[in-house]
């Protein structure tokens, strides 16, 4: 099974917002994905230049007035085609669905649906799991002194489903205001490279 590389999507998916330098990428990564997914700085200039060789990303000079010279990089109709692939394949990792929530817009508001739904049944699932085992260390001896503590962490796992239960409804919720909203058009990727 090939590994998912996932700092390309990220890079992808932000350069799919909006062109941007390699230090742009850093701030939104820095601001963005550090609470909910691990994507270190020194993986980003590396993944550029493999976009870039690629043909995935483009990259040209630029300079705002009286600033230095930067590398912006804007994604091409390739890398559109890349990032698409990926976001409508079957996510592998635990909150891979956050990641494709945030460059959602790229996709149909249906496809996004079937997949926060999927996430939604499974934390439901592993809920009812919980609650099931809670439901017998209830019942152990008050005078068992690891009691309290086992129902606290079970406790935890309870109340984090229910909060990413509630998340799914909450963003099932925004697609369906946003169900007139289109992703990109397939016509754009025939056209230029340039912008997002």
């Amino acid at each position: 099974m090939t590994k998912i590389q996932y700092p390309r999507y990220i890079i992808l998916g932000l350069l799919g917002i909006k062109p941007m330098s390699g230090y742009d990428i850093k701030k939104w990564v820095d601001v963005s994905f550090r609470y909910f997914w691990d994507i270190g700085y020194g993986q980003i200039y590396p993944t550029l230049k493999t976009l870039e060789s690629e043909g995935l990303v483009t990259m040209k000079n630029d300079q705002a007035e009286g600033g230095p010279v930067r590398n912006l990089y804007t994604i091409t109709a390739k890398g559109k085609t890349e990032l698409d692939t990926w976001l409508l394949a079957p996510e592998k990792k635990e909150y891979e669905i956050l990641l494709k929530i945030y460059f959602g817009n790229a996709l149909p508001p249906d496809i996004m649906k079937e997949k926060v739904r999927e996430f939604q049944k499974k934390r439901e699932r592993e809920l009812a799991e919980i609650e099931k085992t809670d439901s017998y260390l209830a019942g152990l001896p008050d005078s068992m002194t690891a009691k309290p503590f086992l129902r606290s962490v079970g406790s935890c796992g309870t109340m984090t489903y229910k909060a990413q239960i509630a998340w799914a409804e909450e963003t099932l919720t925004m697609l369906e205001t946003i169900k007139g909203a289109g992703p990109r058009k397939t016509a754009s990727r025939k056209g230029s490279a340039e912008g997002a």
